[in-house]
């Protein structure tokens, strides 16, 4: 016993040495780990099959601009879905889902967060995230009113929902979204405390005041953002809104997935009553 007592003694320093440095190392990284920016060059130009619009929406204090794209449909626009990404590639590659969205009807706007494709700057904290979406919002509000739809797919669902939680919408769409991201992380690192966490997203406390028509959708073989935060937030929905599992479907392309292409079009189109499926 004397042998062992001794031996924590000299192991326990040692231990909280690596559990403080892997913490420290976590408060000043983590921006980096959840978000993953591809710059792209100012002068490219994209070869989008539909045609499009490049709009720069200042950030607070001007110092500096983020990108956006609006696609605009070629039939009579029933409103423009506000598309919030994920944590993964720019501009190049999200705004080919307006080959997805145009020809529903609906104009579809695209921003790159900072770092990201053209947008300048760097991100360092929850809420300068949200300012520079409000920020943007506002762009886009100048232009539709209400008859926007909000979409957000993983890391962009947070944000998502608190702009739906404070702003009168059509309705709203979220694509694998986490419960909060503060519990997401610590999931994967369990003794990490929750204040070191710069981007805790709380989207269980935004979603139940969104007034708007929601869906939810999240595959069940998600290893990204795991299918039980979409059925915690399924519980959070007031009746008349969507939770659907899509069997299968893991984080990735999920809007190859013609079941999830379905879902969006049915809500879009018809608004469900009473249809609220915690399966």
């Amino acid at each position: 016993m004397a042998v062992l007592k001794t031996l924590l003694f000299k192991v326990a320093p040692w231990l909280l040495g690596v559990y403080l440095l892997a913490m420290i190392v976590l408060y000043f990284k983590q921006t980096s780990f959840l978000f993953h920016p591809k710059r792209s060059p100012n002068h490219i130009r994209y070869d989008f099959h539909n045609n499009y619009e490049e709009i720069y929406v200042p950030t607070a204090h001007g110092e500096d601009s983020l990108h956006t794209v609006l696609f605009k449909t070629n039939r009579h626009s029933k409103g423009v879905i506000f598309f919030l990404h994920g944590n993964m590639r720019s501009m190049e590659r999200w705004g080919k889902l307006s080959e997805v969205f145009n020809p529903m009807g609906y104009d579809f706007w695209v921003v790159d967060y900072r770092g990201y494709g053209k947008s300048e700057g760097k991100l360092s904290g929850e809420e300068q995230l949200h300012d520079d979406m409000e920020r943007v919002f506002h762009v886009v509000r100048e232009r539709y009113g209400d008859k926007i739809t909000l979409m957000g797919f993983s890391i962009g669902t947070g944000p998502t929902a608190r702009l739906g939680s404070e702003y009168d919408i059509q309705q709203m769409i979220l694509m694998a979204p986490y419960f909060s991201v503060r519990q997401l992380v610590q999931e994967r690192v369990p003794l990490a405390p929750a204040f070191l966490v710069k981007f805790p997203l709380k989207t269980y406390e935004w979603l139940p005041k969104v007034k708007a028509p929601i869906l939810i959708i999240h595959g069940d073989k998600d290893k990204v953002i795991p299918f039980r935060h979409g059925v915690e937030l399924s519980r959070l929905l007031k009746p008349g809104d969507r939770f659907i599992r899509i069997p299968g479907q893991g984080h990735h392309e999920m809007l190859k997935n013609k079941k999830v292409v379905e879902a969006i079009r049915d809500f879009l189109d018809v608004q469900p009553i009473n249809d609220l499926n915690h399966t």
